[in-house]
């Protein structure tokens, strides 16, 4: 028994980490903790016989009639309808994809409208705001200036005249 990681093991035995952590779940090999909090696995010295007969594919080496799915062309014509189901399974699936990117794309577009729509409204209305409060303004100093003449008017219509002036006049510089 050899007490390795699942580094190691995976090293040796030409495959991922976590393959490894199955493997010896597969295999029922017993687990420690080692000081390093790091799993140790004692390996039986059967398992390393298997690792040098069989290479990182799972191929024995030995063996080169080629079977190993690596070195599968898909040539073989009992193939051709899971191929041909497979394909017609992933191109429906990629019409369905384009064409929901289509209408995301389609919503997309309006919504960029309807929020230039409002950007467009808002600044029409920041710009009619504007022109209200520079009209307000005209409007008050439209309304002073006709006060002003009317007072104008007004003491100028009940201001004594001709005679009725003078004897005002008379009396108080009398007075």
């Amino acid at each position: 028994m050899r007490l390795l990681t699942y580094e190691q093991i995976a090293e040796i035995f030409g495959i991922e980490r976590e393959s490894a952590r199955q493997l010896v779940i597969r295999k029922r090999w017993p687990r420690t903790r080692g000081n390093d909090g790091k799993a140790r696995i004692q390996v039986p010295p059967e398992a390393f016989d298997t690792a040098r007969t069989t290479d990182a594919t799972g191929d024995d080496p030995s063996d080169r009639t080629g079977d190993s799915p690596s070195n599968h062309t898909g040539d073989d014509p009992s193939d051709a309808p899971l191929v041909l189901a497979a394909t017609n399974v992933l191109t429906r699936h990629i019409e369905r994809l384009e064409g929901e990117l289509a209408e995301a794309k389609a919503a997309l577009a309006v919504v960029a409208s309807e929020r230039d729509a409002d950007r467009l409204r808002a600044a029409q209305v920041e710009a009619l705001r504007a022109v209200l409060e520079v009209e307000r303004d005209a409007a008050r100093s439209a309304v002073i200036t006709v006060e002003a003449e009317r007072d104008r008017w007004h003491a100028a219509a009940t201001a004594p005249r001709g005679l009725a002036a003078l004897v005002e006049r008379f009396r108080r510089r009398a007075g």
